[in-house]
C-alpha cells in the first residue's frame, strides 16, 4: 500500500509539472505569448522552455476560444489561419508578419491567397501588428488580411506589400484587407494604414456584412497606367460606414479611368467626415444608396496625371437612355473587376435610390474642362432618383453640379443652401430634360445671383434658382476654401529606406522624393530627413536638430538643399548616399541602435526669417512632410546597438537661404 500511494503522488506530481510547464496554462480567456527570438529545437513552433510559443499558428492552434494572444516584437514568415474566436495583439509596427515564398488558399474562398485568413468566427480581433505581403502575390488573387463569413476588429495594423513584383507585371488582384460574408457579421477597421496595394485598399462586401472604417489611411500608387486602383470599395449589398476621420489618397489611372478614393457598388453606405485627395472620382455611388457629408473631397490634373476627375458621381449601369449623349463622352464606369458592370440583384435598387450630399467641401484645381463636382446620372427605370445637397461647398471644377437626364428618367433633386462659385462653365448644367430640380437658397458667387440673371456661376435655363443668396452665410472654413491660387505647392511623395528590414550597422540608402504639384516653380528650399523625432514635424523652421530628443551627437538627421529650386510639375530624388549638406547632417550611413525607428521628411523646412519657409505655397503644413516610415532595425552581430559616432557634437546655425 505504500508503494502504491508513492506511485499515485509521483504519478499526480508528474502531471502537475507537465501542465505547469505546458504552452497553455489556464483554460478559457488565457493570455498566450509569442516569441519569435526563442529557442525551438523541434522546430514545432512552441519554444524549448515549454511555455512561450515561436510562431503565431502555434500558439492559435493550441488557444481555445476568447484567449488573447500577445506576439513580441520580430519578423514572423508564415501565413496565418484563425477559424475561432481571439484576439491577438503585436507590439506594435515591428510585430511583422510576411508571407513564406509558397502560399496556400484560404480554405471558404478558392483561389483566394491572404497573408492572414480569418474565417468562420465571429469576435477576431487583430492589433498593433504588421502585414507585409513583401510582393509576392504575382498570378494571385492576394490579400493582405481576409475575412470570410467572419467578423471582429481590426485596429492598429498596418498593410502593405500586397502586389506584385515589379507591381503592375502580372494578373494580380492584390486587395490589402478583404471582406466577404453572405451571413450576418460585423466587421470593425479603425487607426489601421494600408498602402503599396495593387487594386483595392479595402474591399468590403456581401449581403450580411456591416463594417465600419473609421481613422485609418488609405494610400495608392498615384498616377498609374498600370492597374485601375480604389482605395475603400463598398459592394454587393453590404452596409458601411465608412468614417470618421480617414484619409484616402492617390488613386488615379492614366491617362484616363475612373479609380475611386471611395466606391459603393450595390450596396449602402454612410460616407462621413473623411478627406479624400488626389482621387480620379473621390466618392462614386454606382446603383446605391446612402449619404455622403461633411468630407473634404480635392483633386487637381496635377494631382491625378490627367484632366479626367469628378468630386462625386452618382450613377447607374441602366443608362442605356442616354448612353449616346454627348454629355457623356468620357463618363467613367467604376472600376472593379472585369465584366462587373451589372447586378441583377441590384437593379431594382439602381432604379430607386436615395442619396444625401450634404456639407461636403468639393474642390477643383480649375484645371479641366472635363471635371464636375458633383455629376449625376440617374437610371431609367420606374422607381425614383431622389437627391438633396445642401451646406456643401463646390469651386474650380468645370461644372459645380453636372445632371444628365433623359425622358423617362423620374428624378427629385434639392439643391439648396450651397456655396457654388468659381466653376469654370457651370454653377448647375443639366443635360436634357430640366425637370425635378429645385436650386433655390444657394450662393451662386455674386449677389446679383446666377448668370443669365446676374454675374455669378452660371445655372441652365428653366430651373428654379429664385430666391438666391445674396451674401454668403456659410462658416468662415468654407468661405475661406477659394480656388487655388498660382503658388508652389511642394510636397514629399515618397521615403523608402532599403534594405527594408536592416540590422544595427548594416549599411542603408534612405530615398526621398520631393515634387511640386503647383503651377508655378519653387525657389530654393531645404528638406529635412528626421530619424525617431521627439515630436513630427509640422511647420517649417523645425529642422531635425531641433527636433532631437538627447544631444546633438546621439541624434541622426540628414539635411539637403534644392538650389536650382523645383519647376512645375518637377520632381527630384535625394538620397543619403550624396549631395547633403554636410555641415547640418549628422548620419552614418546605418543604424546605430536597435528597435523602431520612425523616420519623417519635410520639405521647405527651414527660413527662419519666415514661418511658411522659403517657398510660398498653395498649401502648408502638414502637406508638406511625409512619414512616419517605421523602420524595424534588428540586433547586429550580436549587437542592440552601436558606441556613439564620430560626428559633430553640435550643428552650426543653418544659414538662411535663399
Amino acid at each position: 500500500m505504500k508503494r502504491a500511494g508513492r506511485f499515485i503522488l509521483v504519478l499526480i506530481l508528474a502531471v502537475t509539472g507537465f501542465l505547469l510547464n505546458a504552452p497553455r496554462q489556464v483554460a478559457g480567456q488565457a493570455t498566450l505569448y509569442v516569441d519569435g527570438a526563442c529557442a525551438d529545437a523541434d522546430s514545432d513552433g512552441r519554444c524549448d522552455d515549454g511555455i512561450t510559443y515561436r510562431t503565431i499558428q502555434a500558439a492559435v492552434d493550441d488557444a481555445e476560444e476568447g484567449d488573447t494572444i500577445r506576439v513580441a516584437a520580430g519578423l514572423y514568415v508564415e501565413q496565418l489561419e484563425i477559424e475561432k474566436s481571439l484576439t491577438v495583439v503585436g507590439a506594435g509596427p515591428c510585430t511583422l508578419i510576411r508571407p513564406p515564398d509558397t502560399l496556400t488558399e484560404c480554405p471558404p474562398l478558392s483561389g483566394s491567397f491572404p497573408v492572414v485568413c480569418v474565417h468562420d468566427a465571429d469576435n477576431v480581433q487583430l492589433s498593433d501588428l504588421t502585414v507585409d505581403g513583401a510582393g509576392r502575390g504575382n498570378g494571385l488573387t492576394f490579400h493582405g488580411i481576409g475575412f470570410y463569413e467572419a467578423g471582429g476588429r481590426v485596429s492598429g495594423v498596418e498593410i502593405r506589400g500586397i502586389h506584385d513584383t515589379p507591381f503592375g507585371s502580372s494578373a494580380v488582384r492584390g486587395v490589402g484587407l478583404y471582406a466577404r460574408s453572405d451571413s450576418p457579421h460585423t466587421l470593425t477597421v479603425e487607426q489601421s494604414t494600408i498602402h503599396r496595394f495593387h487594386k483595392n485598399g479595402l474591399e468590403l462586401g456581401g449581403s450580411g456584412l456591416t463594417a465600419q472604417v473609421m481613422r485609418s489611411s488609405v494610400t495608392g500608387a498615384g498616377p498609374t497606367s498600370l492597374v485601375a486602383q480604389n482605395g475603400i470599395v463598398v459592394r454587393d449589398g453590404a452596409m458601411g460606414t465608412i468614417g470618421p476621420a480617414n484619409r484616402v489618397e492617390g488613386v488615379a489611372l492614366v491617362p484616363q479611368g475612373s479609380s475611386s478614393g471611395v466606391l459603393v457598388w450595390f450596396a449602402t453606405a454612410d460616407v462621413m467626415t473623411n478627406t479624400i485627395a488626389d482621387a480620379q472620382v473621390g466618392i462614386y455611388y454606382w446603383a446605391s444608396g446612402g449619404r455622403a457629408l461633411d468630407n473634404d473631397v480635392t483633386a487637381s490634373a496635377a494631382g491625378v496625371g490627367s484632366t479626367d476627375y469628378w468630386g462625386v458621381i452618382i450613377g447607374s449601369p441602366d443608362i442605356s437612355r442616354v448612353s449616346a449623349a454627348p454629355e457623356l463622352a468620357g463618363y467613367p464606369s467604376p472600376s472593379l473587376d472585369a465584366g462587373e458592370t451589372e447586378s441583377p440583384a441590384g437593379m431594382a435598387f439602381a432604379q430607386q435610390a436615395t442619396l444625401q450630399v450634404d456639407g461636403n467641401r468639393l474642390l477643383g484645381g480649375g484645371d479641366s474642362a472635363e471635371s464636375a463636382g458633383i455629376w449625376l446620372v440617374p437610371g431609367a427605370g420606374t422607381g425614383e432618383t431622389r437627391l438633396t445637397g445642401a451646406r456643401n461647398h463646390i469651386a474650380a471644377w468645370a461644372d459645380g453640379i453636372r445632371i444628365v437626364r433623359k425622358a423617362g428618367v423620374n428624378l427629385d433633386v434639392g439643391v439648396n443652401w450651397n456655396w457654388i462659385a468659381g466653376n469654370s462653365a457651370y454653377g448647375l448644367r443639366i443635360s436634357g430634360v430640366v425637370g425635378g430640380v429645385q436650386a433655390e437658397r444657394n450662393w451662386w458667387g455674386d449677389g446679383s445671383g446666377p448668370a443669365p440673371y446676374g454675374t455669378g456661376d452660371a445655372v441652365v435655363a428653366g430651373v428654379p434658382v429664385t430666391p438666391w443668396l445674396r451674401q454668403t452665410v456659410l462658416p468662415a472654413v468654407m468661405r475661406e476654401a477659394t480656388p487655388p491660387q498660382p503658388y508652389p505647392d511642394l510636397r514629399i511623395s515618397r521615403v523608402t529606406v532599403e534594405p527594408e528590414y536592416p540590422t544595427v550597422g548594416e549599411p542603408v540608402t534612405v530615398t526621398v522624393e520631393v515634387e511640386n504639384t503647383g503651377p508655378v516653380a519653387a525657389a530654393p528650399f531645404w528638406v529635412d530627413l528626421y530619424d525617431n523625432p521627439v515630436s513630427p514635424p509640422d511647420r517649417a523652421n523645425q529642422i531635425w536638430n531641433y527636433l532631437c530628443p538627447g544631444p546633438v551627437i546621439e541624434c541622426y538627421g540628414i539635411a539637403w538643399y534644392l538650389e536650382e529650386g523645383l519647376q512645375a510639375g518637377g520632381s527630384a530624388q535625394l538620397s543619403s548616399l550624396g549631395g547633403t549638406e554636410e555641415q547640418q547632417t549628422h548620419w552614418t550611413g546605418a543604424f546605430a541602435t536597435a528597435g523602431r525607428h520612425d523616420i519623417y521628411a519635410f520639405a521647405d523646412s527651414w527660413n527662419r526669417t519666415l514661418w511658411y519657409g522659403a517657398v510660398l505655397e498653395q498649401n502648408e503644413g502638414l502637406d508638406n512632410r511625409f512619414g512616419p516610415v517605421v523602420v524595424c532595425v534588428q540586433p547586429g552581430a550580436g549587437r542592440a546597438s552601436l558606441p556613439v559616432s564620430a560626428g559633430a557634437a553640435e550643428i552650426p546655425p543653418r544659414p538662411d537661404r535663399p
